[in-house]
């Protein structure tokens, strides 16, 4: 439990799906198991499979009410953020960032859950909040990186990017590393600067595949396939977009 909760902590959803996988092959009676799988299906844009394991976290009669308040209120915003109650789930993730004392995750989660509902302003404070209470956070830069190249400030987000990166190298996280490298490759091709884009985005790929992580490498082979569009090669577009 305690190394799903760290791999969380760090984005490496795709390595706590493969571990949380195997926890409920072995014990298939778990629900808090299935509780993080659908929060790490949520992370990883699949809400079918989100929907699919809440419903078995309902069919196990898991006692919510048995576990610690934290979990109470995470499996709560979860549940949220699937059904697409963004507003549920905004006021639960607060509620897990002052039951936990502004934990740099909680704040993490908050930020997401914020952008979901459309609030970038206060989400952008969250990840500053969580920059704060951990500077060694790496997802914390790169959440950040993520929104300010939504708002198209290029030096705010190519920096968070910068501190990210360096903090995934140190830990040897190559997802998170991966990760880094795709968000800002799509950023580089917003900002007009497609080579820079291109060579970040092979970069993902080359990673992706080290790593075995298809997510990654589906989601690096379609920005690629953009960035070549853009450059006026569209045969190969289309040939990475099939890939």
């Amino acid at each position: 439990a305690e190394e799903v909760r760290k791999l969380i902590a760090e984005a490496a959803y795709y390595r706590a799906k493969k571990a949380l996988e195997q926890a409920v092959a072995i014990y298939p009676q778990h629900a808090l198991a299935y509780a993080r799988l659908a929060e790490v299906a949520a992370e990883l844009d699949d809400p079918a499979a989100a929907s699919e394991h809440l419903v078995r976290v309902s069919q196990l009669a898991l006692n919510e009410r048995r576990l610690p308040e934290p979990e109470q209120l995470r499996l709560q915003a979860v549940r949220a953020l699937v059904l697409r109650d963004v507003d549920r789930a905004v006021a639960r993730y607060r509620s897990l960032v002052s039951e936990t004392r502004s934990d740099p995750r909680a704040l993490v989660d908050l930020g997401r859950a914020q952008e979901a509902a459309g609030r970038r302003a206060d989400g952008r404070t969250s990840y500053e909040q969580a920059v704060a209470a951990d500077p060694q956070y790496a997802a914390a830069h790169l959440r950040r990186g993520i929104l300010e190249g939504l708002d198209s400030r290029w030096e705010a987000a190519l920096a968070a990017f910068a501190e990210a990166e360096r903090l995934f190298k140190v830990s040897s996280d190559l997802e998170g590393e991966t990760e880094v490298l795709l968000n800002r490759g799509e950023v580089l091709d917003q900002k007009g600067e497609p080579a820079a884009a291109r060579r970040d985005l092979e970069r993902a790929l080359e990673l992706a595949s080290t790593s075995k992580s298809t997510y990654q490498k589906v989601r690096t082979q379609l920005a690629l396939s953009i960035v070549t569009a853009g450059e006026g090669h569209i045969a190969e577009s289309e040939r990475r977009a099939s890939e």
